[in-house]
């Protein structure tokens, strides 16, 4: 799709200004190629919808080709439907004006959560609700149970956009090529949301030109800074940096410009984030390897094999993060909320005290009904139920044993990749020493959580490596 001879102005969108039959708000964002405005679309009855517009860069709205990508991300976007991926559903040309409108998710993109973290010295939290058993943030880092819950979720979303198909049932093909912190959205109701389709392409692909490159290039793939082919195992890698910065608070590849960092990237495989940072789960940083391997086959096949050994680690821990757990550590990380105490153990009744039981308080009967009585110590709780025995015919069973056809991760077990072959591994630990230009742990700073160099103007540079 082509806009050549197609007249588009400059956007001029400013608050309290109707386009169509938008009315915009305010500026809440501004990249390479767009601009993002929160708007609202009224209707009868006070009907009122808060909704995001996204436009071309008045400076660049001469540029047919990125009024081509507003509307290819618009056509793509608007085939998806998953709770994990953000809603389009409006495009179109008022004045000249090309935009799209898709829905407004109020929350942080994870970029800042993971910037505080680092500002607040890695403060010790738990989930909000306390329930789970406190796997917590080393120094400066974010919880390991928070980070793995907001990636599985993420795979989900990226899974679902990996196997659209067309109209015709033939599978698309299409690949995100800009999945980065600034994107993966965390609601206020604790849900996860990936943005940004900007650049995504149906089929193999890894380049928009002929050697041009697009996007954010800490998160590249090697095969796609090399012009090869590009599937979802890109989008795989992607992901694996996001685990890596967040594990160790420190990015894969340090570099003192552009074309070193791709240089690094194409190079080899990243040292392990245990170099950078003592404590990190072992099987979580397997993990994090696996998603990053440098050769595509050795990665997962897709990212639902990621999620679905990030969910089993967090099983093998104990931990079943709910949505509200995850917005209640994001509005403690921003001081919105303050620390959760430690996690309440669980009664004998099988659900939570508040539910269950009052330790202080005694309820008895009386003339007006039941009324509470304060007590000096709670009731000794019930004894525990004896056991059922096991059916005829089925044996003994132990109380340990397990019905997942699995084994859970254990931190010092030997990781197994269960998404993928089982000859499948991370690349072997590599020396600290061969990290190239690794800054000293006393000079990081929270800049290390931008998303790598901002490219030129058009987010495209070329690359003497590139086909």
């Amino acid at each position: 799709m082509r806009m050549s001879g197609r007249a588009v102005i400059s956007s001029g969108l400013a608050p309290n200004r109707r386009l169509g039959r938008y009315t915009v708000v305010d500026c809440i964002g501004r990249g390479g190629m767009g601009e993002v405005w929160l708007a609202t679309v009224d209707g009868p009855g006070g009907f009122r919808k808060q909704v995001v517009l996204k436009t071309v860069r008045p400076d660049l709205a001469e540029r047919g080709d990125l009024v081509d990508m507003l509307i290819r991300e618009a056509a793509l976007a608007a085939r998806l439907s998953h709770p994990n991926l953000v809603q389009v559903f409006d495009l179109d040309c008022v004045t000249g004006t090309y935009f799209f409108a898709m829905e407004y998710v109020p929350g942080r993109p994870l970029t800042q959560v993971l910037r505080h973290a680092a500002l607040a010295a890695g403060p010790r939290l738990a989930s909000g609700s306390g329930r789970m058993p406190a796997v917590t943030a080393l120094s400066g880092t974010v919880a390991p149970w928070f980070l793995s819950s907001v990636l599985a979720s993420a795979c989900d979303g990226l899974h679902h956009a990996h196997t659209l198909v067309g109209d015709d049932g033939k599978p698309l093909g299409l690949v995100h090529r800009d999945v980065s912190p600034g994107n993966i959205m965390v609601a206020a109701t604790g849900n996860v949301v990936v943005l940004d389709f900007g650049i995504a392409i149906a089929g193999a692909s890894s380049t928009t030109q002929t050697g041009v490159l697009k996007g954010k290039f800490q998160y590249m793939s090697p095969e796609r800074i090399r012009g090869e082919p590009c599937d979802r195992r890109c989008d795989v890698y992607a992901l694996g940096v996001i685990l890596y910065l967040g594990l160790c608070g420190h990015p894969p590849f340090a570099s003192n410009g552009e074309y070193d960092l791709l240089q690094q990237i194409v190079s080899g495989p990243p040292p392990p984030p245990s170099s950078h940072r003592a404590g990190i789960p072992v099987a979580l940083e397997r993990i994090c390897l696996t998603a990053m391997a440098h050769d595509p086959a050795r990665r997962y096949r897709d990212a639902a094999g990621l999620a679905v050994d990030l969910r089993d680690w967090l099983h093998a821990q104990g931990e079943r993060p709910t949505p509200d757990d995850v917005a209640r550590y994001v509005a403690t990380v921003f001081g919105e909320l303050p620390p959760a105490g430690p996690p309440r153990p669980p009664t004998d009744l099988g659900v939570d005290d508040a539910d269950a039981q009052v330790d202080s308080v005694e309820v008895e009967e009386s003339a007006h009904g039941r009324l509470p009585t304060q007590v000096d110590d709670p009731p000794p709780p019930p004894p525990p139920p004896a056991p059922r025995p096991a059916p005829l015919g089925e044996g003994t069973r132990s109380a340990s044993s397990s019905r997942r056809s699995r084994p859970p991760l254990d931190d010092d077990a030997p990781f197994t990749s269960y998404s993928s072959r089982s000859s499948e591994r991370a690349h072997p630990t590599t020396s600290a020493d061969a990290f190239v230009g690794a800054p000293k742990e006393s000079r990081r700073s929270a800049d290390i959580f931008d998303e790598g160099p901002a490219p030129r103007n058009d987010a495209s540079t070329r690359w003497p490596w590139s086909r």
